[in-house]
């Protein structure tokens, strides 16, 4: 008895897979593919492989095929990257060769069989890039700013089935092959900033200069990338808190400068504004009249301004008379700062405020009249609260130490106990009469009433206001201040 059977045929398309989702449903016919047929017939002997070339539009046939078990191979063709996705939908529109491999599954011929639809979708590689920078001014707009090293980057397919990751270098980032091999499709990205870092303003201009993470996730709107898009628009800007802080200090000798041996001013209160009047925050000054502001998100480059809250009984010293190290920076009525510039991760430890004593205008009792009764401070603290009026009655005497010559004087006496051996000390002296010539104040200072040894003198007539006495060389003993 002889059997018979009927040659049959396996046909199908390529496609160029531009949305890369293995659906034969976005995409434009594939001409030149090679396709080689591969098996075995139903008694087990292998056939010799057959190749054809896609052409009229992606189509191609094998006819005369004896019944048995067959594979179909696709290769890459030139322009293209790889085989879409395999078995995705209705196998009439899908990719059937492996990725991997360019081979189908087996294919069973029987008598007569018509096999359509062994269709394959190729693609070509997407590419992601471009840049993270320290966006220096916080205007959320590439302006020549550097670069961010350090930036972690991760490309993520919107669905979650797949994602990427990389670190920028010289602020650039890329996902591209060699080193990604990734299909067309839906993504975004996510970006994390070096520690202390924090993203700057979403979508400040146009799409090849802003910063595209939302600042809060650190994720970019989902974007779609067909079969060989490159796009080097998603970019990442950073900033880093700026810091501003220094010092308060009492200004013994009122000069705005910050001289040596001049105390710490704890517990100023300081707020920080932006230019345009919204409060950032507040702090103090410590117990060595440090304060800083500084690790804050809303600390962005710009504009800013420092108000500082005068302590009570006290006034502001003299503003810019020196070095910005050692200088007052605040205005003598307001207490403001100038406006201050900040860029990214800045830090100005020079913005200073000095203080003094606010003069008193009336003192309750009166000085001594006699050296020998004179009030004794025993702490130097003590002077800073020191207020007495002078004696009322006239007596004609001459400035010991100073020579000849007398003149009428209200003669006032008050002791310290010196606890350092260079201090400067102020004397608000006010309601004094003043003129020229011989009118007006004379002071002197001596370790004991018998006068013999004058420290400081000061013999011609002065105004009234604040009488200095600079770093006078003292012993660590009793004082007299005559005046």
């Amino acid at each position: 008895m002889l059997g018979y059977y009927q040659f049959g045929t396996i046909s199908g398309y390529t496609w160029e897979d531009l949305n890369g989702n293995g659906q034969q449903d976005d995409g434009t016919d594939l001409d030149g593919v090679s396709v080689t047929l591969s098996g075995t017939t139903g008694n087990g002997t292998a056939i010799t492989p057959v190749n054809t070339t896609t052409s009229g539009g992606g189509l191609y046939t094998f006819t005369d095929i004896i019944p048995g078990t067959y594979t179909v191979h696709f290769d890459i063709p030139g322009g293209m990257d790889d085989i879409t996705l395999q078995h995705v939908g209705a196998t009439t529109t899908d990719s059937d060769p492996d990725p991997g491999t360019g081979d189908t599954d087996d294919i069973d011929i029987v008598s007569g069989d018509e096999i359509e639809n062994i269709d394959a979708g190729f693609f070509q590689y997407i590419s992601v890039g471009d840049l993270a920078w320290d966006d220096l001014n916080g205007n959320g707009i590439q302006d020549g700013e550097p670069g961010l090293d350090g930036v972690n980057v991760t490309l993520n397919r919107s669905d979650g089935s797949e994602s990427w990751n990389t670190t920028t270098a010289g602020g650039l980032y890329s996902f591209s092959f060699p080193s990604f091999k990734i299909r067309p499709g839906e993504f975004y990205l996510t970006f994390a900033g070096p520690a202390q870092y924090f993203f700057t303003d979403q979508d400040q201009g146009s799409d090849v200069e802003d910063s595209d993470p939302n600042v809060n996730t650190g994720n970019t709107i989902n974007f779609t990338l067909n079969s060989g898009e490159s796009t080097t628009d998603w970019d990442a800007g950073f900033y880093k808190p700026f810091t501003v802080g220094d010092y308060c200090w009492r200004d013994l000798n009122t000069d705005g400068i910050q001289d040596s041996g001049e105390p710490a001013m704890a517990d100023v209160a300081i707020e920080l504004f932006t230019s345009a009047g919204v409060s950032i925050g507040t702090t103090t000054s410590d117990a060595n009249g440090n304060y800083a502001f500084g690790n804050d998100q809303n600390m962005k480059p710009g504009d800013y301004y420092l108000v500082f809250t005068t302590p009570a009984t006290f006034n502001i010293t003299l503003k810019n008379v020196g070095p910005n190290e050692v200088d007052s920076d605040i205005d003598e009525v307001s207490g403001w700062t100038d406006v201050l510039t900040f860029e990214s991760g800045e830090e100005n430890r020079n913005i200073d405020a000095g203080y003094y004593v606010i003069p008193p205008t009336d003192c309750p009792s009166e000085t001594a009249g006699e050296c020998e009764e004179a009030d004794v401070l025993c702490e130097l603290f003590e002077l800073n609260d020191f207020c007495k009026s002078m004696v009322p009655a006239w007596e004609q005497v001459t400035i010991p130490g100073c020579g000849g010559g007398y003149a009428f004087h209200n003669p006032s006496w008050f002791a310290f106990i010196a606890g350092s051996t260079n201090i400067s000390l102020i004397i608000h002296a006010n309601g004094c009469v003043s003129g020229g010539g011989n009118i007006g104040i004379q002071w002197g200072i001596y370790d004991d009433c018998d006068m013999e040894n004058p420290i400081a003198l000061q013999c011609d007539c002065v105004s009234p206001g604040d009488i200095r006495f600079s770093y006078i060389i003292l012993k660590l003993d009793q004082h007299i201040i005559f005046s």
